[in-house]
């Protein structure tokens, strides 16, 4: 007996695009998605003090950065970034070595990082530090450049230019001059790119304007505003899950390796409150509907079209850390960072992270970029 649902995405909504898991993938990264939930939830409540709601971030993008910088911490500076992220826990994504089917010419995910840092010319020559660059470049990938930052305008160009490649020219203005001087050390750079269609694409001819309701950061009143929806009828390869105060929904990609995770809480401030005291939350939820079957049900699906631009959507990190208790590498004269320079002099001056995002009848595509 085929089972008829009707998902209607018109309220407040979370997405995460993820690798599909099998039971035994959540040891390896469940404290990653503890570390998201933790983001998520103080860039939120940020946002709505400055009285906006909607944004898109990488966890990520940012814990690549961090981890750079924590191969390099020492003392109790490493103490507290290992508390947030032990150094020790998995950041790994999946590698695309060849099509998801035999049919397949190329894989139809395109999925790209790349780590960088610049470093000033008597810092790079420094051995202490060339041992350090040495264990990064292993770990994580990271390639180091020479930088001339008292030419701050020439670095801040190179630096966004090549963020700007990695991302595929959706973030371009990153880094602005005006951070870097004479008494910059290094900068850490993380681009991430992603897209992909889905696998089952929407029509465009689908497509219509619908009501959507927005909560104001401000006033907390809900707001409707007309968008434009696409619409999908699914009886296969989806994921559904159901309860009393959520929604979550799962539609994969044309990769059968990939999935994006939609939820929809009735309350999304309960909802957050939920994940401030359980950061485990989401994942449990996703595991939830990892388990649903779809076969032999229909899902009516009506989405509004979003996209998120980069320059839009800053976060100012330093202050996200600094409230989630990683002080002390902010600190000038009390930051350890003794695993890159001899000296004890280096510490964290700006922590920086740009995301953009949109999802259409096509796919999603989204870009991503953090500098410390």
């Amino acid at each position: 007996m085929l089972r008829a649902y009707t998902l209607s995405l018109s309220l407040f909504s979370c997405v995460v695009c993820s690798m599909g898991h099998n039971g035994s993938e959540y040891s390896g990264t469940e404290r990653m998605g503890v570390v998201a939930t933790e983001l998520y939830t103080t860039i939120a409540a940020g946002k709505r003090e400055r009285g906006g709601l909607n944004f898109v971030f990488s966890p990520f993008s940012i814990l690549s950065v961090f981890k750079m910088a924590q191969m390099g911490a020492r003392g109790e500076t490493r103490d507290e970034m290992d508390q947030h992220f032990p150094l020790s826990s998995p950041l790994d994504l999946p590698a695309l070595r060849g099509p998801a089917a035999p049919w397949e010419t190329e894989p139809p995910i395109q999925l790209e990082t790349a780590n960088r840092m610049y470093v000033e010319s008597s810092l790079a020559t420094d051995e202490h530090f060339l041992h350090f660059a040495r264990q990064v470049f292993t770990r994580l990938k990271c390639e180091a450049m020479v930088a001339d930052f008292e030419d701050s305008e020439a670095a801040a160009a190179a630096i966004n230019a090549y963020v700007e490649e990695k991302t595929k020219g959706h973030i371009k203005r990153l880094v602005p001059a005006s951070l870097l001087s004479s008494s910059t050390r290094m900068v850490l750079v993380n681009a991430l790119y992603f897209k992909g269609p889905w696998a089952f694409p929407f029509s465009p001819d689908m497509t219509s304007v619908g009501s959507f309701c927005v909560e104001d950061g401000q006033t907390g009143c809900v707001q409707e505003q007309q968008v434009k929806f696409m619409q999908q009828q699914l009886e296969r390869g989806f994921g559904y899950f159901e309860g009393e105060a959520m929604k979550v929904l799962s539609l994969p990609y044309a990769d059968p390796r990939f999935c994006l995770y939609v939820f929809l809480p009735k309350d999304i401030s309960h909802f957050e409150q939920q994940l401030l005291q359980k950061p485990d939350a989401a994942e449990e939820l996703v595991r939830q509907v990892d388990n649903t079957v779809s076969s032999g049900s229909v899902l009516h699906l009506s989405i509004p079209l979003i996209k998120f631009v980069a320059e839009e959507n800053q976060v100012d990190l330093a202050a996200v850390y600094r409230h989630l208790g990683v002080r002390l590498m902010f600190e000038a004269g009390k930051a350890d960072f003794s695993g890159i320079a001899r000296d004890k002099d280096l510490y964290v001056s700006s922590f920086l992270h740009q995301a953009d995002f949109t999802w259409n009848e096509e796919g999603t595509e989204a870009a991503a970029a953090s500098a410390m």
